[in-house]
């Protein structure tokens, strides 16, 4: 149901934004600290390696909202990964009149 689905991305999007959030608070932190030591260095005249540069952490990347238009009686409507291509198979075939392998067949007896 879209409500069920609009429900759980709001869950999932709430959890994201409060991960995304946590990850900017401690990547700033660690650059803030970095930047103190390599002040610190630069005054006594020495130099920090490039390793001891943190690495940031990734942030989460934004879930799509569910469109309404979407879903039509509880069920995805065309779009969901890997039906189109069965559909325009089965589709080209029966405008084509051909039935798969019999034809083949057909063929292969003619030669």
């Amino acid at each position: 149901d879209s409500r069920e689905a609009l429900a759980l991305w709001k869950v999932a999007d709430e959890q994201r934004k409060g991960e995304a959030a946590e990850a900017r608070v401690k990547n700033k932190k660690a650059t803030e600290d970095f930047n103190k030591k390599k002040a610190a260095a630069t005054k006594k005249g020495t130099k920090l390696k490039n390793s001891d540069k943190p690495t940031p952490i990734p942030i989460p990347k934004a879930i799509l909202r569910p469109k309404l238009k979407d879903f039509s009686n509880g069920f995805l409507q065309a779009g969901a990964p890997g039906d189109n291509e069965d559909d325009r198979e089965a589709f080209e075939a029966v405008e084509s009149g051909s039935k798969g392998s019999e034809d083949d067949k057909d063929d292969e007896d003619e030669e």
